[in-house]
């Protein structure tokens, strides 16, 4: 597993990131970081301007079932991934949680944020905004949060998520907002296109569909 730009954590490693810039590389595989271990921890760094080619521009994460990343007041800013995801892609693992992070101005065919992939478990989103992200393949394939296991769980609080090309959230997996706002998003606020979703004091509102959930 060599196939990341910046940093490359293989081999069941645990990594701790703290207080760093991982600025303008490129990998196939994650183009600023891309883990293969047990435990990543990311805590108040940058993570922009990064290529990746073929999933994560930012970060690719892929572990085993009972690895572990977290990620918390941290500023990932013009990452771009062809096919995708832009910022994060989760790929397999046991949960992923991100505190406190911006995640702005992001570049995928697909999903431009959060990619929680078809073997991750879990996701916590806690405190985030989650804005300003393109998709190259316009509205309908894209989103700045993406569940794409229908075994998954995927939990968003306080969390802003707003003026994202595509969809806001579209999500397979089990999925709970609480107190987050979805606004001015270019598609609908949230699809759910499988799984169970739940909603609790959230504000959806501006968004550019003919309805702000669908499903």
């Amino acid at each position: 597993f060599g196939d990341a730009g910046g940093i490359v954590c293989s081999l069941q490693s645990s990594v701790t990131i703290d207080r760093c810039r991982v600025v303008s590389n490129y990998g196939t595989l994650g183009g600023g970081i891309g883990f293969i271990g047990s435990r990543l921890t990311i805590i108040s760094s940058a993570i922009s301007n990064n290529v990746g080619e073929g999933l994560g521009g930012g970060i690719y994460c892929n572990g085993d079932t009972a690895s572990q990343v977290l990620i918390d007041s941290c500023t990932f800013s013009g990452n771009s991934c062809l096919p995708g995801p832009g910022a994060i892609a989760y790929s397999q693992g046991a949960s992923l949680t991100v505190r406190n992070t911006i995640i702005t101005g992001n570049t995928s065919a697909n999903t431009s944020g959060i990619d929680v992939h078809t073997s991750a478990r879990s996701a916590i989103i806690e405190n985030c905004t989650i804005t300003n992200g393109i998709s190259t393949s316009g509205s309908i394939n894209g989103a700045a949060v993406y569940g794409a296991n229908q075994e998954a769980t995927i939990r968003l609080t306080d969390t802003t998520i707003s003026n994202n090309q595509g969809f806001g959230i579209r999500t397979l997996s089990n999925t709970t907002l609480t107190n987050c706002r979805i606004e001015r998003n270019e598609f609908s606020g949230v699809f759910c296109q499988g799984g169970d979703i739940e909603l609790r004091q959230c504000m959806v509102s501006l968004n550019h569909s003919h309805n702000s959930i669908d499903r």
